[in-house]
């Protein structure tokens, strides 16, 4: 029962760092989309 309990953290460990780096992916996908919106935009002043 008690290795049952490990596994079982060590498995949320992993899905938990799994989803932070999806979630970071999606957040800086999102963030250079917004980026680029904003250039398109708004031109840079020469």
């Amino acid at each position: 029962m008690k290795d049952l309990l490990s596994i079982t953290r060590q498995f949320n460990l992993e899905v938990l760092v799994c989803l932070i780096m999806l979630v970071s992916m999606a957040v800086g996908t999102v963030l250079i989309g917004v980026y680029r919106l904003i250039k398109r935009l708004m031109p840079e002043p020469n």
